[in-house]
């Protein structure tokens, strides 16, 4: 070891070993260690290396070392070899020694990784497995380690690593007796019990990922906190700074508690990792003391906690909790610092003296009911309910009552609630008696709040349609409150649809996403992760910015050169922070209470067993997001917006098509949704400023977008606004490609068919019609759309010989390709003469108009011509029709578009698009007939009304993108589901045809699952076809992705039934 870090000293530009003691042995007596260690001290350097391997040895340096003033709490870092790692490290003649563990602070010892892993657990199984077989054949099984010893992974990969290469030998056909199975191995790579095994440079070393430990000496244990594989991962204290003491008080019990523990242990961690201090000189140490829910025990465990000295106490969840603990703080003269709502408004620090606490106080929860009750209560008389036995609840109706104004509400009726109470009843009829619609129930218990919901709502004065509002206190905001007696109740959840309350936990300060990350990271290092919420409580936020409140104020002490230890003026240093960025907020306080900017979450129940998202109090703004404010509408509104390029007759036509939906939707008095749409004009508004409109949308609340009718405008969008802020966008166009993989464009969704089933049906028009014709193909190069039906006609193509007698044709290609961006491009092609099959991909309806008649005037096109053209769905559009020529060259010319008319309600859309465009001001700018696509986008809308009626957030993003994907719904296109992002594909495809006259002719039509059926007689290549019903090709017959895909919609959608 002393030689390997003597070669990588030498080749580092950064560290030195410029002191080389190699005349260290065994059995030093303690006057040779004491001058060994003033040798290191006089030596200067601060970092010390040992490579001895003797346990005695290292001990005894320990403690001669801190005695010499060159250990860790002195400043110093000190690194040893792995056989440091003892039980017996802080031990000196086997005895316990205080100054050797005080000698051992910030120790770090590097080992080998003991391992992790699915193989590692393997290998534990069989190591117990074989130890308890010891016995049978004749060991003591008491001379075997319980647990495996260090490296006994290795040797487990050991064998595995023979097997491998005995297995490749043999496939070889070599001896593994004779032949050189030492090179073999040095070929394995596989996954041991320590991690990836190989020897892939050929050395005699593994190589691989194998993880080193980075172990710690903390308070007397030697504890992992880092680790090292390709680079170094530390969570370690380095050179000892000066520490200061915290004492904190959660109940393990509780498991609202251990996550708030988790989340101060998190901010700890953190202060030590990143040091936050400004000054840069102190860490923290973190004591718990269990409170047991108990006041009592909360007290007994604060005066525990004292018995050495604390800079301060931090926690305490409950009033009583805070009462009994402050009383021992007081005593001690130690400042408590709390991240809960205890009742009472400490505006006199004079009541409380060594108190402060960084949740909001009832009176800023009170000031958030008051917020919402401005915005929608309309001169409005309330009831406020509240229990006096509990003095949060009385604390939180004497704040709402002092901020009524009595003008735009007025308190009308306070009634008094037991707090066992099991039968509301009277106090029901005493609100309906007064004729009062708006209650705020201060009970802060779920269990009474659930009884209070599932009586009202079977009183009719509760739920949707009922024309009741509840408010309810934060406590209340919780799954307990749908159950009695530990019984879902279904009457409860439906009462609560039309319930609201504010959580403190809405965090939107700027350390908000470092908490979430280091909460996962403590929430994983415990021994058991299970008993901790993987979720943290709606107020850890608050105790994780405790430590961040309390750097401030150890900062403002040294800078006045003050005790920390100094009690009173640590409290006054407290309650002087500002301006401190926080999980939860900007963290400040006002006397005792934190003041500063917040921000409390609105929840309301969503009716089926959950809550939702509906809005903030931030302590000066409400920001409400589809809240469904019962006692006025009846209706929660969610704000959608549509993305259309208005200056083309198909953008104009699902305008109109997106608004008939809209209004149908809210015309319909059942429906308890009803939208606000905004839309973005695609064409009036360069890339940028489509961003910053939609960016300006996210922030008022959105639940998404419709349309997007460019594949490439799609991808840019989902790259620089949907993804990021995970925001859903339906669309109606068929964009390139299938888009199988969900993950791909995870917040993108369309109900028509991509370009796979088209091509499928061209493909079998091909091979149904052409014998030997030279096929040529026109596209437009930078059209996503175009590209993507070219690729997927010509992955089909058909070749050889068809053996099939009942088959026409002998199989068919595309023999030459040309792009076309404007008429001039076609007009230059050389040589398109030859062609008898066109495939015309161009995705533009006026140019494919212009382009059919122009070869209608060469002779290559309509009436007369023996060429035969195919275009593609987006070309089936009036503006394909532009005068005489057109037309003409329009006759013969076949394709196949998406079937609108496919549901039951497809006559309502078409009286809902008339009566849209009967109110536009000029309603001849609109088509007067749908656009194809038009009744998909009818039918985006309803995609979302089905969505949001089964999902448990609307502003969820992911969660809300998979609810999407799940619905189930007949629309005016037909039935709705979907396949990944891809609705399904058993939708009809219209087999149409240009007549010469401006219109276009129905031919039959083709589905993935029936094939390609004429019901009608069609020209092909200027002869008239009579119409057979064909059986399905075998190129279209359904795939099994595309089943698979039936079978997960099928699931999900039962999921969310």
């Amino acid at each position: 070891l002393r030689l390997n870090l003597l070669a990588l000293s030498a080749a580092s530009d950064n560290w030195e070993i410029t002191q080389d003691l190699n005349n260290v042995t065994s059995g030093m007596t303690d006057a040779e260690v004491i001058d060994l260690m003033a040798t290191v001290r006089d030596s200067g350097n601060s970092i010390v290396l040992v490579s001895v391997y003797d346990n005695d040895f290292t001990s005894r340096a320990m403690k001669y070392g801190y005695q010499a003033g060159i250990s860790g709490i002195a400043g110093y870092q000190w690194i040893l070899d792995n056989l440091a790692k003892s039980e017996d490290a802080f031990f000196v003649d086997g005895v316990l020694d205080e100054e050797a563990v005080l000698g051992w602070e910030g120790n770090i010892v590097v080992l080998s990784a003991e391992g992790s892993g699915d193989v590692y657990d393997r290998m534990l199984v069989g190591y117990q497995r074989e130890r308890l077989l010891m016995p049978l054949r004749g060991y003591d099984l008491d001379t075997f380690l319980e647990e495996p010893a260090g490296k006994t992974a290795h040797h487990y990969d050991a064998v595995y690593a023979h097997a491998h290469a005995i297995k490749a030998m043999l496939e070889d056909g070599k001896d593994p007796l004779t032949d050189n199975l030492i090179d073999y191995i040095r070929e394995v790579e596989f996954q041991g019990a320590i991690g990836a095994i190989s020897w892939s440079d050929g050395s005699n070393d593994l190589s691989g990922s194998v993880q080193l430990d980075i172990w710690l000496a903390v308070r007397g244990e030697q504890i992992i906190r880092g680790g090292y594989e390709t680079e170094l991962v530390t969570d370690f204290i380095w050179k000892g700074q000066e520490t200061f003491p915290l004492g904190a008080l959660f109940s393990d019990a509780d498991s609202a508690d251990r996550s708030r523990s988790l989340a101060l242990q998190a901010c700890v961690t953190d202060h030590n990792n990143d040091n936050w201090s400004i000054v840069g000189t102190f860490l923290y140490s973190l004591e718990f003391g269990d409170t047991n829910g108990d006041p009592d025990t909360a007290a007994d465990a604060a005066e525990a906690l004292l018995t050495t000295p604390k800079v301060s106490l931090l926690g305490t969840s409950t009033q009583e909790e805070t009462d009994s603990v402050h009383a021992v703080a007081e005593d001690d003269k130690v400042p408590l610092v709390s991240g809960a709502s205890n009742a009472m408004k400490f505006s006199d620090e004079d009541d409380y003296p060594y108190f402060a606490r960084t949740f909001p106080s009832s009176f800023n929860v009170a000031s958030g009911v008051a917020a919402l009750l401005n915005n929608n209560a309309e001169d409005g008389e309330i009831s406020i309910l509240f229990t006096p036995s509990n003095p949060q609840s009385v604390a939180l109706k004497d704040a709402l009552v002092d901020l009524s104004d009595g003008e735009s509400w007025d308190v009308e009726q306070i009634i008094e609630v037991d707090e066992d109470i099991t039968d509301f009843s009277v106090i029901l009829n005493q609100i309906r008696d007064a004729e009062i619609r708006i209650v705020v129930a201060f009970l802060l218990n779920p269990a009474s709040v659930a009884r209070m919901f599932a009586q009202s709502y079977d009183e009719e004065m509760s739920g949707d349609g009922n024309g009741y509002q509840w408010i309810v206190d934060d406590a209340s905001v919780s799954l307990d409150s749908y159950r009695i007696n530990g019984v879902l109740s279904t009457s409860a959840v439906r009462g609560w649809r039309t319930g609201v309350g504010f959580l403190a936990g809405a965090i939107e300060g700027t350390q908000n996403n470092r908490f979430l990350t280091s909460y996962a990271r403590e929430q994983a290092a415990q021994a058991d992760p299970s008993l901790f919420p993987e979720v943290p409580d709606n107020t850890a936020a608050f105790h994780y910015d405790l430590c961040a409140v309390l750097t401030r104020a150890l900062e403002l002490m040294v800078e006045d050169g003050d005790d920390p230890f100094d009690g009173e003026k640590m409290m006054e240093k407290i309650r002087q922070v500002e301006g401190v960025e926080g999980a939860s907020g900007t963290l400040a306080f006002n006397g005792n209470d934190r003041g500063g900017v917040y921000a409390l979450l609105m929840q309301q129940g969503d009716g089926i067993g959950s809550f939702l998202d509906v809005g903030q109090w931030d302590g000066e703004t409400l920001r409400e997001e589809g809240f469904l404010w019962a006692a006025n509408v009846g209706q929660q509104v969610f704000q959608i917006a549509s993305l259309l390029p208005l200056d083309t007759p198909a953008g104009r036509s699902a305008y109109l098509a997106i608004l008939a939906a809209v209004n149908d939707i809210a015309s319909n008095e059942e429906s308890k949704i009803i939208f606000e749409l905004d839309t973005i004009d695609t064409n009036d508004n360069n890339f940028g400023e489509i961003v910053e409109k939609m960016e300006d949308l996210v922030e008022k609340g959105i639940v998404g977008f419709l349309g997007g009718e460019s594949a490439s405008l799609v991808e840019e969008l989902h790259e620089e606004v949907l993804d990021p802020r995970e925001m859903p966008l339906l669309s109606a166009a068929a964009v390139a490609g299938s888009l199988e993989e969900p993950f791909d464009y995870p917040f993108f969704l369309r109900d028509i068919p991509s370009t796979s089933p088209e091509s499928q049906a061209i493909a079998a028009l091909l091979t149904k019609y052409v014998t030997d014709e030279y096929i040529c193909l026109i596209y437009r190069p930078k059209e996503d759309n175009s590209e993507s039906l070219r690729d997927a006609v010509q992955s089909l193509e058909v070749t050889g010989d068809n053996d099939d007698e009942d088959e026409e044709g002998d199989g068919w290609q595309i023999s030459k390709e040309w792009t076309v961006n404007d008429l001039d491009d076609f007009k230059d092609i050389n040589g398109f003469g030859k062609c008898e099959v066109v495939l015309s991909f161009l995705y533009d309806a006026e140019l494919t108009g212009r382009v059919l008649g122009q070869a209608e005037k060469d002779g290559t096109a309509g009436k007369g011509s023996e060429v035969q053209w195919i275009v593609d769905d987006f070309s089936f559009s009036v503006a394909a029709i532009d005068g005489d020529d057109s037309e003409k060259g329009w006759e013969g010319a076949v394709g196949f578009s998406a079937d609108p008319d496919g549901g039951s309600i497809y006559e309502t859309f078409l009286a809902s698009y008339a009566r849209e465009r009967a109110n536009q001001d000029d309603p001849e700018d609109y088509p007067e007939t749908p656009e194809p696509k038009a009744a998909y986008h009818y039918d985006l809308v309803y995609v979302y009304l089905a969505g949001l009626g089964v999902t448990f957030n609307p502003f969820g993003g992911r969660g809300f993108m998979i609810d999407l994907r799940g619905v189930f719904l007949e629309g005016a296109t037909g039935d709705i589901s979907f396949q990944q992002n891809d609705r399904q594909q058993d939708i009809p495809f219209l087999f149409l045809g240009g007549d010469g006259d401006g219109n276009f002719e129905d031919f039959g039509s083709y589905t993935v699952t029936a094939g390609l059926d004429e019901n009608g007689d069609f020209l092909w290549r200027g002869i008239e076809v009579e119409s057979t019903s064909s059986s399905p090709p075998s190129l279209s017959s359904p795939s099994l992705s595309m089943w698979l895909g039936l079978l997960v919609g099928w699931v999900m959608m039962m999921r969310m039934r």
